[in-house]
């Protein structure tokens, strides 16, 4: 991708991003192997999911861009059916391994909760991903830790849902420039002064630009 070309694919990234702030979303799908994007590179995926815990079902929006080599950066959000937002900031970093049918990778990513739930997360992910030969099967874990803090007006909450939290997503990938991904992920965290477990069953359609 030439660098004009490039910098457009960042701008575009960057737009949705900051109209992403104004609009309510939540995000809970991982819908990404251990694998980072070429340079200039970009991918998107689309999916839809539901929610055990809030019992509520929700559409997932992803977009990425490769940096260099074996760093990318992405942007995502969630839309629930009750109104709750979540807008989240990433960057992943592959790391080197020997063999070529196995990735692992290290992130960090930043979200920003609105409606319902008000507040900001900090995440820690890891990724790990296994390849068949042809490329076109991917089992891929995500598991995460985070920091969530609750910033809603104390006067208006009867709860702190302020805590560290922990997860993990495991998904197939069907399928190379487009892809099929059904994913099941777990989350434990501190919810109305209680540890709960919640259950997310979400699928994903996957494309990338060549």
């Amino acid at each position: 991708m030439r660098p004009k070309r490039y910098l457009t694919a960042v701008l575009f990234a960057l737009t949705i991003c900051s109209s992403g702030l104004l609009i309510n979303c939540a995000s809970y799908s991982s819908f990404q192997t251990a694998r980072t994007l070429p340079q200039g590179k970009v991918s998107g995926t689309a999916g839809l999911g539901y929610n055990y815990l809030g019992e509520e079902s929700f559409v997932d929006l992803a977009l990425r861009v490769g940096l260099e080599d074996s760093v990318d950066i992405g942007l995502k959000a969630n839309f629930t059916n009750w109104g709750s937002t979540l807008i989240m900031g990433d960057i992943k970093k592959q790391l080197a391994t020997q063999s070529p049918n196995f990735n692992s990778a290290l992130g960090i990513g930043l979200s920003a909760v609105t409606a319902d739930d008000e507040g900001v997360a900090l995440h820690f992910p890891a990724y790990f991903s296994f390849h068949s030969s042809s490329q076109k099967l991917t089992l891929y874990l995500n598991p995460r830790v985070f920091y969530y803090l609750d910033l809603r007006n104390s006067q208006e909450r009867s709860h702190n849902n302020s805590g560290l939290g922990a997860g993990n997503s495991v998904g197939l990938k069907l399928g190379n420039r487009f892809a099929i991904m059904p994913e099941y992920s777990f989350f434990v965290g501190q919810y109305n002064d209680e540890l709960k477990v919640n259950n997310l069953f979400s699928v994903g359609l996957g494309f990338r630009v060549p």
